[in-house]
């Protein structure tokens, strides 16, 4: 920008800024009878706009969205009573993923204060970013459409881990461990069951090799929750004839 001036018009006519950038000379509309634009009658709208929004993606670039149902919360929307034809009205246009093409919706947002676009009978609208595009119209210079908020109801889809168990077994003092590496040592119950615990730590990061004889869980990387503890035999209860800490105890598996 070289220059700038400011010319006072005479009369109801708007003023003008003119500026002077490197060869061209561009003037700006200004009111006239005030300060504020929206009050001056002869400061007259544009018979369109265009507001494209970012990419949205919820935060989860790879994930897939399926878009339900898109709303519009508008204001100034109308039709003319007499014809049924919008005055002001806004369209609709979406793309996904990294498509640089355009896709219109059918449906003509033309009612305040909101609007509803129903996906369903396409079975959605699929894609991992989304970007939407919003077309304002009017056919009277003296009103506008307002674009106050849009409000996208989606489903988001995530990989399922499996879920395996759960599984029943019984924690005793001097049985035997197998798998642990000091397999000769007798645990106690109580010892058995701080290990079973430490395993399902929601804290501990690290994961668990499962082996088992179905093919349906061998091998699988995973997570244990431990579930139902019960004890149902107590040695150190006077007169029983439990001579040990007996529980049975149920744990599930989460593929990791």
């Amino acid at each position: 920008m070289l220059a700038m001036t400011f010319q006072v018009t005479p009369g109801t006519g708007l003023d003008r800024l003119w500026i002077f950038q490197g060869n061209d000379l561009v003037w700006l509309p200004f009111p006239s009878d005030s300060t504020n634009e929206l009050q001056d009658p002869n400061y007259q709208y544009t018979a369109e706009h265009a507001i494209e929004l970012s990419r949205m993606h919820a935060g989860m670039f790879d994930v897939q969205k399926i878009v339900k149902k898109l709303k519009l919360q508008t204001e100034n929307l109308e039709i003319d009573p007499s014809t049924g034809r919008p005055i002001c009205w806004y369209e609709l246009d979406y793309r996904v993923n990294e498509n640089e093409e355009w896709t219109t919706v059918d449906d003509v947002f033309n009612t305040s204060p909101t609007q509803e676009v129903d996906f369903t009978s396409i079975y959605g609208v699929a894609g991992r970013r989304l970007k939407f595009r919003i077309r304002g119209y009017s056919r009277d210079m003296l009103k506008t459409p307002a674009f106050l908020a849009i409000i996208v109801s989606t489903v988001m889809r995530v990989d399922v881990k499996n879920m395996y168990g759960p599984f029943t077994f019984r924690v005793m003092d001097d049985e035997k461990v197998k798998g642990l590496r000091e397999s000769e040592k007798e645990y106690t119950a109580a010892e058995k069951l701080q290990i079973i615990e430490d395993w399902g730590d929601a804290s501990n990061d690290s994961m668990l090799l499962l082996n088992s004889v179905s093919s349906l869980c061998d091998g699988k990387m995973i997570f244990m929750n431990v579930g139902n503890r019960r004890q149902v035999g107590f040695k150190r209860l006077d007169g029983n004839e439990f001579t040990s800490d007996l529980h049975v105890v149920s744990v599930t598996f989460q593929e990791a």
